[in-house]
């Protein structure tokens, strides 16, 4: 390795953990080994769960508490596992992290029959989109740093979940180590409407 790069799964780790993300939830499957077997070897701690959906709500939970949670699972039969779990975070704007291991980049263009799959390898995605306030699949090394960037700084601006998917052959290719993390700016509140909904909220407690 070239003095200064990292693997994109560590590029990825090192910002989970910049981020505010000590525990990491999941479970297990050979579509997310590569990078669980570097998460295991990273500051954070790796906390295995019965079943995806019970990583998903750990992760919200978590979130609640810490103000940003994350959890991984592997593609298909995983991450579908999760997904409830993922749109009630959404419904209540719980920032989440969602990484997936996915099959190799090569698998999306061929769409070979392997087990966890959908036929159409997008499908995953599609899903995710309507539950999430940003998605990506890190298809390279020359773009994959600044798509982490791009989706975990959506995650906390909008206070979120987002779904990152990781094929097994870029987990480990090399990145620049990353510059620090810019965080978003805390969002202003709206006086006028800040002041007409606590009016709102006083007529009605005094009525009550």
């Amino acid at each position: 390795m070239i003095k200064n790069e990292i693997t994109i799964a560590d590029y990825l780790i090192t910002r989970l953990k910049e981020i505010g993300v000590d525990h990491v939830f999941g479970v297990p499957g050979d579509f997310v080994l590569g990078f669980f077997n570097q998460l295991i070897k990273s500051p954070l701690q790796y906390v295995g769960t019965c079943n995806e959906l019970n990583a998903a709500y750990a992760a919200d939970g978590y979130a609640r508490m810490k103000g940003i949670g994350a959890f991984a699972s592997t593609f298909g039969v995983g991450e579908l596992s999760a997904i409830n779990g993922v749109a009630g975070a959404f419904a209540e704007r719980v920032p989440v992290v969602v990484i997936t291991g996915s099959p190799a980049t090569v698998n999306f263009r061929t769409r070979p029959l392997l087990h966890h799959t959908l036929g159409d390898y997008g499908i995953p995605l599609k899903m995710y989109q309507a539950i999430t306030t940003a998605t990506t699949q890190l298809n390279s090394a020359a773009t994959a740093p600044a798509e982490i960037d791009r989706v975990l700084f959506a995650c906390l601006a909008q206070q979120q979940p987002v779904y990152i998917s990781i094929p097994a052959d870029v987990v480990m290719m090399k990145c620049k180590s990353p510059a620090p993390f810019i965080f978003p700016e805390p969002a202003n509140s709206n006086k006028e409407a800040l002041d007409e909904a606590l009016k709102e909220a006083l007529t009605m407690l005094q009525n009550a």
